[in-house]
């Protein structure tokens, strides 16, 4: 049983992680520690604070823009589209195609209604965050309840070389409490006992192309755990937030920019602790001088007391123009992390006159920018979410079963949707030049 145990499998696959938990928590220190917290935080332990928080604002700002992107509010994120055999079929019959595609269109509304219903946003939020700061997350979607967020410490993964999963091992603390009798029983836990104990679940892919699944407690496997899935079936969704080949784990968007978040959080602090020291005031009295100690320390605004001008002074720093290079430094640094995350201060230009054509254009371009995030994360998390969430609805008949290979899910967000803003674009633009030349005429 041992050579078995998940407790040594996640053992074995966990020294695969290190790396990138390390990278993840350094991330996480200058942005939002509370995400990726150091190994042996507690209740009684302290966060890191960072000295800066243009880091937690962008993550919070590029968070909130995916969210809309990925399940905008009140409207599909996919459309239902026919395969070519039956779309050259019912092209001959424009009634029946017709009512066809009102039926999609009704089927598209229930699944966005499940969504929102199921409060799905709160946990991808939270999801996304783990995403851009240690750039893994898994999410669970069981049959009943809501959707579960595993952060990177809590479970190990391995990929082959194109990506495709191939195995993932959950480990959870739990009460034996929140396990029933049964379960109790049969893992030889002790029901007044306080301890947690390590639940491990296994996820493993099939020779058929199918995924298995079982969970252990103590060793042992618990009864009634194992079951296996369709591709499509599987509740589990491992997300990736920069897909590099041949690697287990993928990178995180901060990463990238790791550089700039350190200094600025290094400039940052020295900033504040010379500031800190150059208001303290600190007043000099010559020695054996005319003026008292005593009378300066005693008297109050607006007293007279007696003594010599000179005798008295003012200890400065005399560091001005050093911290004139820090300030500038500091801002410089933090126009690059707006422009890449997102930030609203990185689309505004500091002049007199902006226009909001320019506004438009350079929000467009940042929006470009992640063009390759969207393509990923449409193919890992909408295309998955979506063909999961359409057969559970099959299954409780809350729409109906559809034939298997005639009816595809399309994603319209993400790319798409930037492919189409360029071409509103383009289109501004030909009709401004059009109305000039009409104009000039």
């Amino acid at each position: 049983m041992e050579e078995k145990s998940l407790s040594k499998l996640y053992e074995k696959l966990s020294f695969k992680r290190e790396q990138f938990l390390d990278r993840g928590r350094e991330c996480a220190e200058l942005t939002l520690p509370a995400i990726l917290p150091y190994e042996g935080f507690g209740d009684a332990n302290t966060l890191y604070t960072p000295y800066q928080s243009i880091g937690s604002r962008g993550v919070n700002n590029l968070a909130s823009k995916l969210l809309l992107l990925l399940l905008p509010p009140n409207a599909p994120f996919f459309r239902l589209s026919l395969s070519g055999k039956v779309r050259e079929e019912l092209e001959q019959d424009p009634k029946l195609k017709t009512n066809v595609e009102k039926s999609l269109a009704k089927i598209e509304r229930e699944v966005m209604n499940f969504i929102e219903q199921s409060a799905l946003r709160v946990p991808v939020f939270s999801a996304l965050k783990h995403l851009i700061i240690t750039g893994n997350v898994l999410l669970h979607f069981p049959k009943d309840g809501t959707m579960k967020v595993y952060p990177l410490t809590q479970y190990c993964i391995s990929r082959d070389s194109d990506g495709n999963l191939l195995e993932i091992v959950i480990k959870e603390s739990i009460a034996p409490v929140a396990l029933s009798e049964e379960i109790r029983a049969a893992c030889q836990l002790l029901d007044d006992s306080d301890e947690e104990v390590d639940l491990y679940t296994c996820v493993k892919r099939l020779p058929d192309g199918k995924y298995s699944s079982y969970q252990e407690c103590n060793k042992i496997e618990i009864p009634g755990s194992y079951g296996t899935y369709k591709e499509d079936d599987l509740p589990y969704i491992p997300l990736r937030m920069v897909r590099v080949d041949t690697e287990d784990y993928g990178r995180s968007y901060c990463e990238e920019f790791l550089g700039d978040l350190k200094s600025i959080e290094g400039l940052s602090k020295a900033l504040l602790e010379s500031a800190a020291a150059s208001s303290k005031v600190v007043f000099l009295v010559r020695p054996n001088a005319l003026t008292k100690k005593r009378d300066l320390v005693e008297s109050e605004n607006g007293d007279i007391i007696t003594g010599v001008k000179e005798d008295v002074a003012t200890l400065q720093t005399e560091k001005q123009y050093d911290l004139q290079i820090v300030e500038r430094t500091i801002n410089t640094i933090a126009e690059r992390l707006s422009f890449d995350f997102l930030l609203q201060s990185a689309v505004t230009r500091d002049a007199e006159r902006v226009t909001a054509e320019e506004i438009r254009k350079l929000a467009n371009e940042l929006e470009s920018a992640l063009g390759g995030i969207y393509s990923l994360l449409s193919q890992e998390l909408q295309l998955p979410l979506v063909n999961l969430l359409m057969k559970r609805l099959s299954a409780k008949q809350m729409i109906p079963k559809l034939p298997k290979g005639s009816i595809q899910p399309t994603i319209i967000t993400g790319v798409e949707a930037l492919g189409r803003g360029h071409a509103l674009l383009k289109l501004r633009s030909f009709i401004t030049e059009k109305s000039k030349l009409t104009t000039n005429k």
